[in-house]
C-alpha cells in the first residue's frame, strides 16, 4: 500500500511539473525569457522546500504544496476562460510560476519522504519504482500540455484534477519526521515487500533480471 501511494504522488507532481514545463510554450510572452523564469523558481522552490519540511511533517509539506500548486493552476485555467490572454499576459505567468514554485516544493518533499518510508533492504528497489512513476507522469504531462494547441484551459484543469487526487493520497502514508529509520521488512510488511517486488518486475524487468543473475553468481 506504502508503495503504491508513493507512486500516485510522484506520478501526480510529475504531471504538474512536467506538464508546466511543456505548456510554456502556450503562454504569450518571450519564451527564452519564460524558461529562464522557470529555472529561477525551480531553485527556489528546491531551496523552499528545506525550510518548508523543517517547519512541516513530510506529508503536510507535500499536501500543502500540492494544494496550493492545484490552486494556482486552476485560477489559469479560469484566467484562460475568462480573460485575454494578450492583455493579461504578466498575471498569467505569475500564475504559472507559482504553480511550478510549488510544484517543486512538492518534488523535494516527496522525494524525502519516499526515502524515509521504505526500509533499507528495499529503499533502492522502492526509489527505483518512484522513478519510473516520475518518469510515465513526464510522458503524460507532455501529452496534456499538447492539448494547450487546441484548448489553453484543458492543461491546467487537467492537473489540477490529478494534483487534488495526488495530494489526498499523502494522508495515506506514514509520518516519517523525525522517526528512526526502519533497516529491514518485518512479518507485518512482508506483504507490502511481495507487492513491491512484484511491481518492480513488472516495469523493471531488466535490472530484475541482471540482479538475479549478478545474485547467482
Amino acid at each position: 500500500m506504502k508503495a503504491i501511494c508513493l507512486m500516485a504522488i510522484f506520478f501526480a507532481f510529475s504531471i504538474i511539473y512536467f506538464g508546466l514545463s511543456f505548456n510554456i510554450k502556450n503562454m504569450n510572452g518571450n519564451l527564452y525569457w519564460n524558461l529562464v523564469f522557470l529555472g529561477f523558481v525551480d531553485s527556489v522552490g528546491f531551496k523552499m522546500a528545506i525550510f518548508v519540511m523543517g517547519r512541516l511533517s513530510r506529508r503536510l509539506a507535500v499536501f500543502l504544496s500540492m494544494t496550493i500548486g492545484v490552486f494556482f493552476l486552476v485560477v489559469l485555467a479560469i484566467f484562460q476562460l475568462t480573460l485575454d490572454v494578450s492583455e493579461f499576459s504578466t498575471l498569467f505567468l505569475v500564475a504559472a510560476l507559482l504553480g511550478k514554485f510549488s510544484s517543486a516544493i512538492t518534488r523535494s518533499a516527496a522525494r524525502a519522504l519516499a526515502g524515509e518510508s521504505f526500509p533499507t533492504s528495499v529503499r533502492a528497489m522502492g526509489s527505483g519504482l518512484c522513478g519510473a512513476s516520475t518518469a510515465f507522469g513526464g510522458v503524460v504531462g507532455a501529452q496534456l500540455a499538447y492539448f494547450g494547441t487546441k484548448n489553453p484551459s484543458i492543461p491546467f484543469f487537467a492537473f489540477a484534477i490529478i494534483g487534488i487526487f495526488g495530494s489526498l493520497f499523502s494522508f495515506l502514508m506514514t509520518e516519517t519526521k523525525g522517526q528512526a529509520l526502519q533497516e529491514t521488512v518485518g512479518r507485518k510488511r512482508s506483504r507490502t515487500l511481495s507487492v513491491i517486488s512484484t511491481i518492480s518486475n513488472l516495469v523493471l524487468p531488466n535490472n530484475s533480471k541482471q540482479e538475479t543473475s549478478n545474485t547467482q553468481l
